[in-house]
Formats: structure tokens, sequence, C-alpha cells
């Protein structure tokens, strides 16, 4: 790999927004790890950046962020003439964003784009070696992001074995340059931020940490399988944490659902893991049409000793889960199934204690060393 003028290996992540959530995690990780190696990391934004976290962070770690794009406004009407003229403006905007984009990559030597090949339109004609890296599922990747231009990339990272079987049946061409890496995970910092705070529930509860939206995740079935099971056990409750726009359709389902208050909404919290660590078990409900990557939630309640339940979904779930062994998995938007799951967590604890040993003892999967190695190997591998 080529260097720039201080002799640095330099690195630009691509990302279309930087917002709490498992991919920002995701990318904080790979950027302190990658920083301490000695690479300069970069990172350029299809939107602002607000958040003071972030902010403070890239500054602290020396990170450069730059705003690349220009903000279109989604179209209000349907009329053919608004539809037109939002498409002109999108397109529009792509030219001084591709423009941006080749001023500031100019020193570094790989690009990563970190947004489900989401900047193939602007990365077509830089020369540097370019990964792409898909975060969702082979589900979500064939319904959302395959009209996209891949050929542009050197390599393609995705985040499971079962994405890379599928993706290598629909792009053969592609065998040799598709790799796995899992999703790097601060076990030990995850163990700590879990042990700050005590919830002092006094009654057993389960808790969903998902986004409110219904495009890809299926919170109704969650609240809906819960109220299957308290019919017998009334003592629980359910703790639903995060925010997003689908928050007041829920409240209603809950309303009408169960009436006595035991399912409580706890908006976005700043550290959810003490509320994870004192649960029955994690609960994680996604949609067939958009599926699961490699859900962090998953993976963070492995590591905080908490049984972690799933929908069935491509194509990650079930291999966080070991297909089962390392956790339960449910019937996609069947809240029967999930209600027959938190039954049996209920009336059998030492096999939930058997499937969070087998969790626990595969954390491994999942640590940063092993992450940023595997990036590494590609970065390296994409420079020849």
């Amino acid at each position: 790999m080529k260097m720039n003028k201080t002799g640095e290996k330099v690195i630009l992540f691509c990302v279309d927004r930087v917002v709490m959530g498992g991919i920002a995690k995701v990318l904080l990780n790979y950027l302190s790890q990658l920083n301490s190696m000695g690479y300069k990391c970069k990172v350029a934004s299809l939107t602002d950046v607000s958040d003071s976290y972030f902010l403070q962070y890239f500054v602290e770690h020396s990170i450069e962020l730059c705003v690349v794009g220009i903000h279109v406004p989604p179209r209000r009407r349907r009329n053919f003439l608004a539809c037109w003229i939002y498409r002109m403006r999108r397109e529009a905007a792509k030219i001084p964003t591709r423009f941006a984009l080749v001023e500031y990559a100019w020193d570094c030597d790989v690009v990563i784009d970190f947004c489900n090949f989401g900047f193939s339109p602007y990365l077509a004609k830089l020369p540097q070696r370019k990964i792409g890296v898909c975060h969702g599922s082979i589900t979500f990747f064939k319904n959302y992001v395959s009209k996209g231009n891949i050929d542009i990339y050197d390599r393609i990272v995705c985040l499971s074995h079962a994405f890379i079987r599928d993706f290598k049946r629909l792009y053969p061409r592609w065998v040799d340059k598709t790799y796995c890496i899992y999703n790097p995970i601060d076990v030990e910092e995850i163990r700590h931020l879990g042990s700050m705070e005590k919830t002092g529930s006094p009654t057993p509860y389960f808790v969903a940490v998902q986004r409110l939206n219904a495009l890809d995740k299926d919170v109704p079935a969650v609240i809906r399988g819960f109220a299957l099971f308290k019919r017998k056990h009334p003592e629980y409750s359910l703790v639903i944490v995060g925010d997003g726009p689908q928050l007041d359709e829920l409240q209603e389902l809950v309303t009408n659902e169960v009436a006595n208050g035991s399912i409580i909404f706890t908006g976005q919290l700043d550290n959810p893991y003490p509320m994870i660590r004192s649960a029955q078990a994690l609960i994680l409900s996604s949609t067939l049409t958009v599926g699961g990557g490699l859900p962090t939630v998953l993976i963070e309640a492995q590591a905080l000793g908490v049984a972690a339940v799933s929908s069935d979904v491509p194509s990650g779930p079930a291999e966080i889960l070991m297909h089962g062994e390392a956790g339960y998995l449910f019937e996609a938007g069947n809240p029967e199934s999930l209600a027959q799951v938190l039954e049996n967590i209920e009336r059998h604890p030492e096999e939930r204690e058997g499937k969070i040993r087998k969790a626990t003892e595969n954390l491994g999967r999942f640590s940063p060393s092993e992450a940023i190695s595997r990036l590494e190997e590609i970065i390296q591998t994409a420079d020849l």
C-alpha cells in the first residue's frame, strides 16, 4: 500500500449519516483500531453530523470529517411534475458530491463504502481501490441494493457466511473477491457499561432494543407475542427501548393488547446495557422483507450473559445464535411462535442457562482484534 506525504496510510470511510446505532458503533470500533495501528482515518458523510458525541470522538481521535452531500428534501406530492423535479434535483446534487469526494479522497489509499454500496454513483471514477460493505441481509441486498453498480468495487465485505453463500450464487464472478467479517464487539466495555447502573426492577421482564420503524423491525409481533405469554404469566413486563416513526402506532397497539401498563417505552437510552443485563431475555424482531444483517444487539446481549431471542430472518441472526444452540429463534411475523419461546424460557431455566453458556464460549468470533485483522488483510489485498 502506498503512503501519503506524511508517511501515513490513509483510509476513507464513506457513510450516509453518523447517528447512534449499530452501524455507527462498528464504524467507531474500526476507526479506533485502525488509528492505534498507525493508519490515518477520514470520514465522508452525505449528511451533517450534529451529535456531539461523534463530533467529540472525531476531534479526540484526530479523525477528519467532511460533509460531502447536498440535502434534497423528500418529495411531498406524487404528481408527475413534483416527482420529475425531485429526480432532477437528486441527480444535480450528485455532481457537487462527486467533485467534493474527488477532492477529499485525493490523498487516500483505500476508500471503504460503509453505506451498503450507496456511494457507487460517486466513487466510479475515483482511482483509489474501493471496498464495498453490505450491513444488511441477502434479502435486503436483493430488494434494495442490487440495482447499484457493485462492479466498481475491488472487494466486497459482508457480515455473515450465510450472506456470502447466497451472494456467490447470485454473482459467481465475485467468488474470489467476497469476504466475511463479523461486526467487532468490545465485550469488556459492554460489560463495564452494563454494570454502571442498577434497574431495581422487582418483577421479571423481557427487553426489546431496536428502532421503532416498520420498514425493517416488526415490533408489533413482539407486543402481540408478549401479550399472549402474559395471559399465563401476569407478573412479567416488557420494556421497549428505542425511538422511531412507529412510536404512536405502537403505543396505541399496546393500549389495545395489554391494558395494565406492563409494556413500557423508555425511548432512546444513552446506556441501555444495564436494562439488558437485568432482563430475562432480549427480543429482536425483524421483517422478512429486509431481514437482519448481523444484529449487534444480539451479540451485546450474549456479552452480558442474557438469553438472546430473534426472529429467524436472513442472514445473520441464526448465525449469531448458532441456529438455536446459543439463543432462541422464532418464526418471523408469528406472535404465537414468540409466545412459545418465552414460555420455554420461563419453564426451562436450565435450557436457557445452557444457551447462555454456549453463547459466552463463542464470543471470540466477534472480537475487535479478529475483525480488524480481517479488514487489514482485505485492505492490503485490495491494494495489489
